[in-house]
């Protein structure tokens, strides 16, 4: 035999000791089942059943979404966030601020139920009775109440519920009145900022003449963000690399300071001159020489400095920002305001709330198997537990490895005639003469051989003792052990090796008594 084989016969043998040894004690495995059962029982019937009820509810704030303008302002200069943060939302609600009228209405109700007061802590009442949660990658919010009174569990979700809404409408309400203020606020210093960046730019174009003709700048209906350019009609190289081209009015006017309007047009004149004489007369004509000096001079005339065309672009534009941004601020005071008469939404509630037939707590077909399984476990382990305590011997391979004389074959009580044969034969097989007796030793007379009683009788020369009759040792020729597993612990087996070593010559073997 392989020593796979070997190993794989010694763990069924395993298997079959651990399976008899429960066999055994099934007696005491099944008090612990009953007893286990049997308190089960006794804590369901004292035990309050706990009932579940449960509503769905949508945590988004439409009234944001009418507000789109608004909102989009308010980001921007105030960097908030317009979407829902769930986390925040999920800790808000279960705050004492939202579910503290819940929790009272809990108290009373079970106040009145009981006769006695209840003052439930809020943490704890949170932690116990409440489980809420967004439904994944939703926002979704399951809400389920938990309580040993059925009425109890339908009204707190109601209530919760309410809570809910009232408190989706009152957020709503808030934070229009907190963009109704900062708004307000913003208003009132852009409309200083604009009035500032206003004086500012009209004086700069009255003290450089860049205006009309009375020195103003017309800021009606200024709606680009490019100033108008004094001198881009002006001719000439030395203009072309000066603030580039500039817009022009509605009508396609140029934007020019009026008081130089009859210099452009000389201008124009002298130069249109110029290049009529510049065909009929030589280079070094007086004429030519001296409309290109008034030519030059006209020009150098209209020039102005590179600074002052930076600075008034600068403070063009400034203007020009301040009351882009004062406009946009006033049209969102006007939107938020006219949200603020409106009839604000509440959060939907997508399923209403319903509350269980069945209680959650305890199921009894559940808890009844797990009892029943863990009681059988519990009842196995200690089986084998008090059986390796007790140091007795039940199987047949244990003998085999403890006894030192040889096995000879196993005994059966429900064939008597057979196994008296067999122990019979084994006498005859192993006989010697001179001997009065064959001796069946019954080692404490623990083995009971009730059943080989009328064989025995009727054979003279086979008599049955103990090892501590030594006068009936002494007298056999041969002598033979009947073993029966559960009858000898480890300890006595060691006993009776000591006694087959006193008589091994007369010693046949050993007979296995199968139950």
């Amino acid at each position: 035999m392989t020593s796979s084989n070997i190993k794989a016969s010694r763990e069924e043998i395993n298997l079959i000791n651990i399976f008899g040894t429960l066999l055994r004690e099934k007696n005491l495995i099944l008090l612990i089942v009953i007893i286990s059962t049997s308190l089960s029982t006794i804590y369901f019937s004292k035990v309050k059943p706990i009932f579940s009820g449960s509503f769905d509810i949508v945590v988004s704030d439409k009234n944001k979404k009418s507000q789109t303008q608004s909102n989009q302002l308010l980001g921007l200069l105030t960097n908030q966030k317009t979407g829902v943060d769930l986390i925040t939302e999920k800790l808000i609600l279960t705050s004492p601020s939202v579910l503290r009228p819940v929790l009272d209405y809990v108290n009373n109700y079970k106040t009145d139920l009981n006769g006695k007061v209840a003052n439930k802590n809020f943490n704890v009442w949170v932690r116990n009775n409440l489980i809420i949660n967004f439904q994944e990658n939703s926002n979704v919010l399951k809400v389920t109440y938990m309580d040993t009174n059925k009425d109890l569990v339908l009204n707190a979700l109601n209530l919760i519920s309410e809570k809910y809404q009232d408190y989706s409408k009152s957020s709503a309400i808030k934070s229009l009145e907190e963009r109704t203020k900062y708004l307000s606020e913003q208003k009132i210093v852009l409309s200083k900022k604009l009035d500032s960046s206003k004086k500012a730019y009209n004086e700069f174009t009255i003290n450089n003449g860049l205006g009309n003709i009375d020195g103003f700048i017309n800021l009606g209906n200024i709606n680009n963000s490019s100033p108008p350019n004094v001198i881009n009609e002006v001719k000439g190289s030395e203009f072309k690399n000066i603030k580039g081209s500039s817009p022009t009015s509605s009508k396609g006017e140029s934007k020019a300071g009026q008081r130089f309007q009859k210099q452009f047009q000389l201008l124009e004149q002298y130069e249109s001159d110029f290049v009529d004489l510049s065909s009929k007369l030589r280079p070094n004509s007086k004429t030519l020489k001296n409309l290109k000096v008034q030519i030059d001079n006209l020009k150098e005339s209209l020039k102005r400095p590179n600074e002052i065309l930076i600075k008034y672009d600068e403070l063009y534009k400034t203007y020009l920002r301040d009351e882009n941004l004062l406009n946009l601020i006033e049209d969102s005071l006007a939107f938020v305001k006219l949200e603020q008469v409106k009839n604000l939404n509440s959060w939907d509630i997508i399923s209403s709330p319903l509350v269980g037939n069945s209680p959650i707590y305890p199921k009894k077909f559940e808890i009844f198997i797990l009892s029943l399984i863990g009681s059988s476990i519990l009842g196995s382990f200690l089986a084998l537990i008090k059986e390796k305590l007790s140091r007795i011997v039940y199987q047949i391979e244990d003998f085999k490895d403890q006894l030192y004389c040889n096995f000879i074959d196993d005994l059966s009580k429900k064939d008597n005639k057979l196994s008296f044969n067999q122990i019979f034969n084994a006498f005859e097989h192993n006989s010697k003469k001179g001997k009065k007796y064959f001796g069946i030793i019954n080692y404490k007379n623990k083995v009971d051989l009730e059943f080989l009683k009328d064989f025995i009788e009727e054979k003279e020369d086979i008599k049955v003792s103990d090892f501590s009759d030594f006068l009936f040792i002494q007298e056999c020729e041969q002598i033979i052990l009947i073993i029966e597993g559960g009858k000898y612990t480890f300890e006595e087996i060691e006993t009776i090796n000591k006694y087959l070593t006193l008589s091994k010559e007369k010693v046949v073997g050993w007979f296995y008594i199968k139950n």
